[in-house]
């Protein structure tokens, strides 16, 4: 898991930004704790959600690009060098 603190930092940042707006706004405190949990509990789904969809695009990208090494390291399907055309010599003379 590469971003295992990406939930946290979201989460914390959105809790932040929140805070300062409803401080600004000057609302009871009542109102700024059930805000203020609503926002951090959909930051936190959100988040994890975001967390998740990042992690397997990433997965699909490595195992994609193993595959890929894999078959070059067999001969399959390489690329040919800079000079060469499908094995043949490009100079024509």
């Amino acid at each position: 898991m590469r971003f295992r603190n990406m939930p946290a930092i979201i989460t914390l940042t959105a809790g932040l930004i929140a805070s300062v707006l409803m401080i600004f706004a000057g609302l009871p405190l009542e109102a700024f704790m059930i805000r203020l949990f609503i926002v951090l509990l959909s930051a936190s789904i959100v988040s994890l959600l975001a967390r998740r969809i990042v992690n397997r695009l990433l997965e699909a990208a490595k195992d994609k690009e193993s595959v890929q090494e894999k078959s070059n390291a067999n001969g399959e399907n390489a690329e040919p060098q800079e000079g060469e055309e499908d094995g043949k010599d490009t100079e024509k003379q």
